[in-house]
């Protein structure tokens, strides 16, 4: 399975391959394979048609929780095999749960809270099954629920880097619980925006210049859920002179060549 690099440059590059993948494939833009750029700005560079364009990157970091990567880890084979015997639609997926029942430390799957949780995971994410099978390579859900009275809450972003059909196990990833309707979650996107309006680089007559938010962690910013992270961000792109023509936020997953994204802001022509 693949990992992502620890190099932040390598890390950054990579995010970018997977935005330009998908513009590529989703979107229908003809750009060429991006590079790392020499210098401090900007990050990588590319071609779309004839025109140089030049990405400037910056990552979306949400804070965890520590948690025993151990546990975790057979939590998440766990739900990786139930899915792959329970039905072919979770083969060539990637699953991220996140339960708050785990926010200090994922309990032993052996242990009477820890069984207690494995089933109650399996029984959401068979719920999605229906919404599973029609989603498509690049795309992703998110579905969040409630249990124990409502005391706990889980969610699961489900995305599809496979066609279904093939036999590519589904890849599951096990992440402490998060705050997930939390405006605070979402306002992280006006803030990284910021930071790099700060930075003040100006325009360039002769490429299109893009600021790429890439994420890693946490639940997506996904603007159905937090609409005025997109609002404030587009006023702020809106309102300040800057050197961007357009801004992007993308989800990166290891195991995907392309990746969700969503077009935060564009510049007039």
């Amino acid at each position: 399975m693949e990992t992502l690099p620890d190099d932040q440059s390598k890390l950054e590059l990579r995010a970018c391959e997977s935005f330009v993948n998908t513009l590529v494939a989703i979107h229908k833009r003809r750009m060429t394979r991006p590079s790392l750029a020499p210098g401090e700005f900007p990050d990588c560079v590319c071609r779309e048609d004839e025109r140089e364009v030049e990405i400037e990157i910056a990552e979306l970091v949400a804070e965890q929780k520590a948690a025993d990567e151990a546990r975790k880890s057979k939590l998440a084979e766990l739900l990786a095999s139930f899915l792959y015997n329970s039905s072919g639609c979770w083969r060539g997926t990637g699953v991220q749960v996140y339960d708050d029942a785990a926010v200090d430390q994922y309990p032993d799957s052996r242990s009477p809270r820890g069984l207690e949780l494995l089933e109650t995971l399996k029984t959401h994410l068979l719920e999605l099954e229906g919404r599973v099978e029609s989603l498509s390579v690049g795309k992703l859900l998110f579905q969040e629920w409630s249990w124990a009275a409502e005391s706990c809450h889980s969610a699961a972003i489900v995305s599809r880097f496979a066609p279904e059909g093939r036999d590519h196990p589904p890849v599951v990833q096990c992440d402490p619980g998060y705050s997930y309707a939390s405006a605070e979650h979402g306002q992280l996107l006006p803030a990284v925006i910021n930071k790099k309006l700060a930075k003040r680089y100006g325009r360039s007559a002769i490429a299109t210049r893009i600021l790429l938010i890439y994420q890693l962690l946490g639940p997506p910013i996904v603007e159905s859920d937090f609409p005025d992270a997109y609002a404030n961000s587009r006023q702020m792109l809106n309102e300040d002179s800057h050197a961007f023509d357009e801004a992007w936020y993308c989800w990166l997953m290891a195991h995907h060549e392309t990746c969700p994204v969503t077009l935060i802001w564009q510049r007039d022509a």
